[in-house]
């Protein structure tokens, strides 16, 4: 059977969009709350055989990353400089029944927020045990990849800003 020889995929980490050196210190995310769409309990696999992903305690599956062109654009918004990871993260569709023998297991929450019900943008904080471990931006309702429209885009900028305002984040001061 021609068909059982491709794995099927399903996109679900698209490239991201970083301030650059942020300190995730300085982030305060009490303005945030209002803005939370969706919550996530994070357990990763990483093993010999590949790095596997719980999300809320349901279904194991593997990921396949597809690392992309990474690069800096600077002075973005004001004197802000963001990095953009045009990496590909994919989840295999079928789920895995078992546990690697040898694994390394690192769990965290990871919160999405968004500022309008239609806006493209979300803010992903990941944080464990309420510390901030990663923060960035991603454009959702798009293909694996943005165009320069998009990432140039004048609503795009006015809700990083936005975000940037509501985390009360000035930068590395």
């Amino acid at each position: 059977m021609l068909m059982n020889r491709f794995k099927p995929f399903i996109i679900n980490y698209i490239m991201k969009l970083y301030i650059d050196n942020m300190n995730m210190k300085m982030i305060d995310i009490g303005e945030l709350t209002k803005y939370i769409i969706q919550k996530i309990h994070m357990v990763e696999l990483y093993s010999e055989d590949g790095i596997y992903i719980i999300e809320n305690g349901t279904h194991m599956r593997k990921l396949n990353i597809h690392d992309g062109k990474v690069h800096k654009k600077k002075n973005y918004i004001s004197s802000i400089n963001i990095v953009i990871d045009e990496s590909i993260i994919k989840k295999d569709k079928v789920v895995v029944s078992h546990i690697p023998n040898k694994y390394t297991e690192r769990q965290y929450e990871r919160i999405l927020y968004r500022l309008r019900d239609r806006s493209p943008l979300r803010l992903i904080i990941e944080h464990v045990q309420n510390v901030v471990c990663n923060c960035y931006f991603q454009l959702v309702e798009k293909h694996a990849a943005y165009s320069e429209a998009d990432i140039e885009s004048i609503l795009i900028k006015e809700d990083i800003e936005e975000f940037n305002d509501l985390m009360k984040y000035k930068g590395n001061t």
